[in-house]
């Protein structure tokens, strides 16, 4: 509903106080920059899957189509939306702090990650969404090693 926004809204609960919410903006990459095609809106780029590394440490898989980008966003080294802004982040980022991420690595195979486990916190199972086989694509799961550390 926010047009071309690259801020998506993460947040983040405290299992022993559900009412206790913060917000974090994460900021997509440019579409431009996943070197699809010089067409792709940045609509088109979504995080399709979230993979916990520890408390307050996420895996991210942000992609357009057939790239994929693998970041690690410490949470506990953010600082949470204000309250006069959760309204407007996607439009209005003033006197908000996005979230830094750091990149892990960039995929193309198998296409379209769609699923990602972290196996051991070096290793991760990346699965893609294969269409029901539509597309013929042979390579369904793929292990890779990160340095979820970085």
């Amino acid at each position: 509903d926010y047009g071309d926004t690259n801020v998506t809204r993460l947040y983040k609960m405290q299992i022993s106080n559900p009412s206790n919410i913060e917000l974090y903006a994460y900021e997509e990459d440019p579409a431009d920059s996943f070197k699809y095609d010089n067409k792709t809106k940045q609509s088109k780029v979504k995080i399709s899957e979230m993979s916990c590394l520890g408390d307050n440490t996420l895996l991210i898989d942000e992609r357009v189509t057939h790239t994929t980008k693998l970041y690690k966003v410490d949470l506990s080294k953010g600082t949470p939306v204000p309250t006069d802004k959760v309204d407007t982040i996607e439009t209005d980022m003033s006197g908000v702090t996005p979230l830094k991420k750091t990149l892990l690595a960039t995929q193309s195979s198998p296409k379209k990650i769609e699923g990602v486990a972290n196996l051991d916190g070096t290793h991760f199972l990346l699965i893609n969404d294969n269409d029901f086989g539509i597309e013929n694509d042979p390579e369904v799961a793929k292990v890779v090693e990160l340095n979820s550390s970085k």
